[in-house]
């Protein structure tokens, strides 16, 4: 079972959550992997002075993926390059919100993630692709996690992993590394 931070869901349990419902599938991921819900990160010099992430999943040696989780049924209309939920527009685009919200990560982390494969993916919990399913510019098959991939959950995310392993191809970090990210990501404070 994967190491959740927090380790109980922060809100009121909701089952209409897609929130909710994303960090109990996560928890089916394996020892190895830890999972970090809702993670804020602030003053990173991105083009947006705060940044937050659904869920950051590390896999503690060679990647490091971003989620941004929308709930209800998604479209994206290619000709317009507009997103729609339930059948309203989006005001913030999925895709941005995740590769910014990974690019203030990285700027975060720093010089430990000078060799993990650090990448972004989108999980819609509440629909699937169609069968026929071929991947407009810019949004890759294996970044998108639909209801039937939730369903298989680690193949799904080590799928979206070695997507980015292969298109970022670095190595990979040490134990001791991996362990300074977790630490960094988990850091608290005490005030005197």
């Amino acid at each position: 079972m994967a190491t959740l931070h927090p380790s109980i869901y922060p809100k009121a349990p909701n089952t209409e959550d897609p929130e909710f419902e994303v960090f109990e599938i996560l928890k089916k991921l394996p020892d190895n992997y830890s999972v970090f819900y809702s993670k804020k990160f602030k003053g990173t010099k991105a083009w947006e002075e705060e940044r937050e992430i659904d869920f950051i999943i590390f896999n503690g040696k060679s990647f490091l993926l971003c989620l941004e989780i929308k709930g209800g049924l998604i479209e994206y209309n290619g000709s317009e390059d507009q997103w729609y939920q339930n059948g309203e527009r989006m005001k913030r685009r999925p895709d941005r919100q995740s590769s910014t919200a990974m690019q203030s990560a990285l700027s975060f982390l720093g010089p430990d993630a000078k060799n993990l494969n650090v990448g972004w993916a989108l999980g819609f919990p509440h629909c699937c692709l169609p069968d026929n399913f071929q991947a407009p510019s810019g949004l890759p098959d294996p970044v998108i996690i639909d209801q039937q991939r939730f369903n298989h959950i680690h193949q799904s995310i080590e799928a979206t992993g070695r997507y980015y392993v292969e298109q970022v191809g670095r190595n990979g970090i040490s134990g001791a590394t991996a362990s300074s990210i977790i630490s960094r990501l988990t850091k608290s404070i005490g005030f005197v």
